[in-house]
């Protein structure tokens, strides 16, 4: 068989002359190609047509601000409400009371 009746079947190099092209190689395949068969790529890179692929939508979605917030919410108290309410300690106290002060002499 000649060598120019072969037939590349996996779409590379394909050896004729066309005046002012010129070799490329595929960033994707690696396959030596004509530059007029060749496309840019949205991040940089060189393919040939059948390699080429366009950018995904999903790159161009922007995103909405997430309101994380409570509707209704209390401020926070500025004294605290068992401090006052822990005065006293019950238990046994001398003298027949029942209840004994905190922080007292006795």
């Amino acid at each position: 068989m000649r060598r120019s009746q072969r037939k590349n079947s996996n779409g590379g190099y394909k050896p004729h002359y066309v005046p002012g092209d010129w070799k490329r190689i595929c960033d994707i395949s690696g396959f030596l190609v004509k530059a007029s068969e060749t496309r840019h790529q949205w991040d940089g890179l060189i393919a040939r047509e059948r390699d080429w692929t366009p950018r995904n939508p999903q790159d161009f979605v922007k995103g909405t601000a997430d309101r994380q917030r409570v509707s209704h919410a209390r401020p926070e108290p500025t004294t605290d409400k068992f401090a006052t309410l822990n005065r006293f300690i019950t238990g046994k106290a001398s003298g027949g009371a029942s209840v004994k002060a905190v922080g007292t002499s006795s």
